[in-house]
């Protein structure tokens, strides 16, 4: 099994019309580990921006809560057999 240190480090972003923050956000982000998950439910261009800045994007049609949006971003990465290290926090970088 794989030490800490080398656990692969995955962010992910529960966003909901972030369109004029998502990129910023995967910038900063990508610095800090090799992927950046964005959960989207977005009535407005987040899917579009995250996707272009280079983010895996699990697109949702509608808006779910914060707490669907965690589930799923958990399950992302269960289902890339990491261990995650995972930091949540709003698209307008308030955390």
């Amino acid at each position: 099994m794989s030490s800490n240190r080398d656990a692969k480090k995955i962010v992910c972003v529960p966003a909901f019309n972030e369109s004029k923050s998502i990129s910023d956000i995967f910038q900063k982000s990508i610095k800090h580990t090799r992927e950046v998950i964005v959960y989207d439910g977005s009535k407005d261009y987040s899917y579009e921006v995250a996707m272009s800045a280079g983010a895996t994007v699990i697109r949702n049609h509608e808006y779910k809560t914060n707490g669907v949006a965690m589930r799923s971003l958990f399950q992302a990465a269960k289902e890339q057999d990491v261990y995650p290290l995972i930091a949540f926090f709003k698209g307008k970088m308030k955390y």
